[in-house]
């Protein structure tokens, strides 16, 4: 076959710029610097939002990049978010909500072993080398060809964990502790494992490569313990250290979920730190700028012996945090958030070859970006396939230009079905428990006011509910059993960490009602019983009350077998919680006239409706009176579906516009947040009328419906 010289010339400028990406030669890949540091808020001086901030080093790399300002963890501690940007993945898809027990993400083949971003590289001709902290929960020797060493993690101590310069917990408190603690020392950088970590990056740097290499640096500091010697306190003069704001009363209008799931009983307490004219406080902000200072510092040995190496001038580099850090903000020293101190991260991309921008300003992006995003671009950047798993996307539109279209939000995670949704202006949260919180931060910089409930606001929220994950996966198997407070300790007994995720606590034993209680907490004593294996309510002039599970379920998928007297009218509710005096949840309605309404949107009948807000279709499946109907419940995160004799007869999904539209229609519009709650109890209601029912099952759900 014979080519024409200009089909020839096409072809070579084709393979020259790289249009052809997937088969370039590995020796024209750019190499990637991939800078990690830990615990970095945005107190960058870049991002203009700490008046004492130094980081020199940084900003000049950002004046060569673009600089994300509205960039986001996915999830606010630092294994699960390690574990979503190295697998592409979100924590609500893989359920790495808490830090994983170490090693153990290793065994997982399907999110983590062998598709780490580092291994995808490998995988594709590069070199990979990792020193410092990159992965947690998953070893550094399995991520990376060479691994340089993790170089004495978070660095020196005066002494034994009961040894501190100025604050000690209580470690009688039951919940996991903190090396939270603030001082110069020690006394020289060389001890230190981010000095040590440096050093090594200038020595891979200082080699000559035969192949690409995908190099990452991972930066303790500022970590805890606040330690760092003392001339980088000396920077920070403790009369001149500005403290952020922090109203007495910015927790009053959180909702109590909120206050439960962020209380850290071990770490430092406001009042603690604030005694004595915020003397605690102002040593320990203090501390935290002198760590930054102290990496930025290594950030700049690392670049400058990248601008000294062969590979200056092709080489990606990215730097991140991998989540933010309360200092006094909604009342912590500390992570473990889902407000915009704990989300929102420093992060830097720089293309290869580019050079300080002209006017020595960065190029700016807000777009709301997230750590999950860093995968999908850096593959693009190198020219490597596309990988079909990764759940973010690719920051290349951004970099060519910053107000290129893009999505409306990012997502960052604490704690199963607990989510925050970062918009361009507006920061809204939602609870397992269906508490929602709504932050603007132009018009309120700081997230002081919670604008949830607002009138004018409710078209925003909703918005933002449309963005929440429709599914929340179980807690991976390898999560760590040791929650830092009460709530997660209750929430990992309901969600069945370590226990076998084939099985949901029985909801009716055929024998007893000990898995029942009344809406009080007190055993079951009257009008209901237990005859023969079924669960019946006697008909009485008084009513016995409804009853409820001992046990909150989440996902399910439930059957169960009923008959009700002539005429009657009961049903069976889930995710039921309380809301004030009312108990509130979503209902499979049991009704024994097909034709009775009860103020259902439709004439076909109530049994099996989602009491309320969708009426069953018209297939008239009830049995006559006298006769066991069979049921199911299906709830998978958001989907719904209620089927009644083998037929499916309605379906929802919570919080689309038109479940939205028909609340606001409903006896719920004042109480809307009941159906949107991820977890609650069973509850069988007592309207009055005899019903038995038998044959319970209920089962995890396998698959999405």
């Amino acid at each position: 076959m014979r080519y024409s010289w200009g089909v020839v010339s096409l072809l070579l400028m084709c393979l020259s710029i790289g249009v052809f990406s997937g088969n370039v030669h590995s020796a024209e890949r750019p190499n990637v610097l991939f800078i990690a540091i830990d615990d970095l808020n945005d107190w960058v001086g870049s991002l203009k939002t700490h008046p004492n901030a130094k980081t020199p080093n940084i900003d000049a790399l950002a004046r060569r990049g673009t600089l994300f300002t509205n960039a986001h963890c996915q999830a606010p501690i630092c294994g699960p978010s390690r574990a979503s940007l190295l697998s592409g993945k979100y924590p609500h898809s893989t359920g790495v909500y808490q830090q994983p027990a170490k090693p153990g993400l290793q065994k997982d083949s399907e999110h983590f072993k062998g598709h780490l971003l580092p291994e995808y590289f490998a995988q594709h001709g590069y070199q990979t080398f990792g020193g410092g902290k990159i992965t947690h929960g998953y070893p550094m020797k399995d991520a990376f060809q060479e691994f340089g060493g993790s170089f004495g993690g978070s660095g020196p101590k005066p002494g034994d964990k009961t040894v501190r310069f100025n604050y000690s917990p209580d470690l009688t408190i039951p919940f996991t502790g903190t090396q939270t603690d603030w001082a110069a020392f020690p006394d020289v950088d060389t001890k230190m494992p981010d000095h040590q970590v440096a050093s090594w990056a200038e020595e891979i740097l200082s080699r000559k490569h035969d192949d690409p290499f995908f190099l990452a640096v991972g930066f303790v500091r500022p970590h805890v313990p606040f330690y760092v010697p003392q001339k980088w306190f000396d920077l920070f003069p403790l009369d001149e250290i500005v403290l952020p704001e922090i109203p007495a009363d910015d927790l009053d209008d959180v909702p109590e979920i909120s206050r439960q799931l962020h209380e850290l009983p071990r770490y430092p307490q406001l009042d603690w730190l604030r005694a004595n004219d915020d003397e605690q406080l102002r040593k320990c902000v203090q501390a935290y700028l002198a760590c930054i200072a102290f990496v930025d510092h290594q950030v700049g040995r690392v670049l400058t012996a990248l601008e000294e190496s062969s590979a200056a001038d092709n080489t990606v580099i990215v730097l991140f945090s991998d989540h933010g850090y309360h200092l006094g903000e909604k009342h912590r020293v500390s992570k473990h958030s889902l407000w915009e101190e704990s989300a929102r991260v420093p992060m830097i991309v720089v293309r290869p070859g580019a050079e300080q921008s002209e006017d020595d300003q960065p190029s700016e992006c807000s777009k709301p970006v997230g750590l999950i995003d860093l995968y999908p671009t850096l593959l693009e950047l190198c020219g490597l396939p596309a990988r079909g798993a990764n759940e973010g996307s690719s920051l290349v539109p951004l970099l060519d230009d910053p107000n290129s279209d893009w999505r409306f939000s990012t997502i960052t995670t604490y704690g199963r079905a607990n989510h925050s949704i970062r918009s361009a202006r507006y920061r809204f949260m939602r609870y397992e428990d269906g508490s929602e919180e709504l932050y603007d931060h132009q018009a309120d910089p700081h997230g002081f006011v919670n604008l949830a409930t607002s009138k004018e606001h409710q078209e925003v929220v909703r918005q933002h509910r449309a963005e929440l994950p429709i599914h929340d996966a179980h807690y991976h198997e390898a999560t760590d059993t040791a929650p830092v407070n009460a709530w997660l300790q209750e929430s990992f007994v309901r969600n069945r960490v370590k226990k076998n995720s084939d099985e949901l606590p029985a909801v009716f034993d055929g024998e007893s009602l000990d898995n029942w209680m009344t809406l009080d907490g007190r055993p079951v004593t009257k009008g209901w019983e237990v005859i023969d294996g079924v669960l019946h309510l006697n008909r009485e002039k008084k009513r016995a009350g409804h009853i409820v599970t001992r046990h909150e379920y989440g996902d399910f998928d439930l059957s169960f077998e009923w008959k009700i007297a002539e005429r009657g009218n009961s049903g069976l509710k889930y995710r039921v919680r309380n809301y004030g005096k009312k108990t509130l949840g979503l209902e499979y309605q049991i009704l024994d006239d097909p034709k009775f309404q009860n103020g259902q949107p439709s004439n076909n009948g109530s049994t099996g409706s989602i009491y309320a807000l969708y009426a069953p279709n018209g297939k008239k499946t009830l049995k006559p009176a006298g006769e066991f109907n069979s049921s199911r419940i299906l709830v998978h995160g958001n989907h719904i579906e209620h089927w009644l004799n083998g037929e499916r007869i309605a379906s929802a999904i919570v919080g689309d516009e038109e479940w939205d539209k028909r609340v606001a229609d409903s006896k719920f519009s004042d109480a809307e947040a009941s159906s949107r709650n991820r977890f609650g109890r069973l509850m069988l209601t007592d309207h009055g009328a005899e019903v038995w029912y038998r044959n319970f099952s209920i089962r995890p759900v396998a698959t999405s419906p």
